[in-house]
């Protein structure tokens, strides 16, 4: 998707995740209401400005275009047209690449504890993280997500039916959970770029526990030859300390990763 264009999906491409803010107003899943949203972002590397307003970090009455807006409501019936876990998890290059390309998420994770993932959408990612924890790292992960479209993260609870009460319909710009979390993962373009270094202090703030992580990630296209931002130097260049990165996944012409991934210590 372009950011302020049109939605734009293709085979063997990622889709964009919905995340932020509440499609179903009478929802009786965890609600939290605000003025803020997230947006999806832009499938091409995007231009970071290094200075977002400072009053962003704070102010509860910021709000995004609402053409953002229409953008993120459209996905929530396009990702429930299918019934395969993936492509309702906006990915639809098959279950290879999709460990190729999220597994590096895993390497963040040094014990056991909660892992929120924001835009969790219909909770797969979410289960593969946690399954993938267990089986290469033999760490155990209590799993918690927020999304935006209540539809989804009613497949979310399907999906995990025993903790059901871990899942939020929620702005994600302005949502402060009830507890913080060990590990917190988040797309780059889970808002435009000027709000990105407020939306990385938020969660810092709000979301992850003293000495808990915050995993960044991005995605670029293998079907369009698009690399992903290198998050890591976008994180060091905001100046936040960055910990550690990961890539995953190959492009089609060049050895160069189609994921990135950078987390920073809380």
């Amino acid at each position: 998707m372009h950011i302020g264009g049109r939605l734009r999906w293709s085979s063997e491409e990622t889709r964009v995740r919905p995340c932020g803010l509440s499609s179903d107003p009478n929802t009786t899943i965890n609600t939290a209401t605000s003025n803020g949203v997230l947006l999806p972002g832009h499938p091409s590397r995007p231009k970071f400005g290094l200075h977002a307003s400072p009053e962003m970090t704070t102010s509860s009455t910021t709000r995004l275009p609402e053409e953002f807006l229409a953008h993120v409501r459209a996905l929530e019936s396009q990702y429930l047209a299918s019934d395969d876990p993936l492509l309702q998890s906006g990915f639809d290059g098959g279950t290879t690449r999709w460990k190729e390309e999220r597994g590096p998420i895993v390497e963040a994770v040094d014990r056991d504890g909660t892992f929120m993932d924001v835009g969790c959408a219909n909770g797969y990612l979410l289960e593969s993280v946690c399954a993938w924890a267990t089986l290469e790292k033999r760490w155990h992960l209590v799993p918690y997500g927020v999304d935006m479209n209540a539809g989804l993260v009613t497949e979310a609870m399907k999906r995990w039916p025993g903790v059901a009460d871990h899942f939020w319909v929620a702005n994600a710009w302005e949502f402060t959970p009830p507890v913080k979390f060990d590990f917190v993962y988040s797309l780059a373009d889970c808002v435009p770029e000027s709000f990105l270094a407020p939306y990385v202090a938020r969660l810092l703030d709000r979301c992850v526990k003293p000495g808990g992580r915050l995993i960044v990630g991005h995605y670029g296209s293998k079907l369009k030859g698009v690399d992903p931002l290198d998050i890591g130097e976008v994180l060091d260049d905001f100046g936040f300390p960055v910990a550690g990165t990961m890539q995953g996944g190959r492009m089609r012409d060049h050895d160069g990763p189609v994921t990135r991934f950078a987390w920073l210590a809380n």
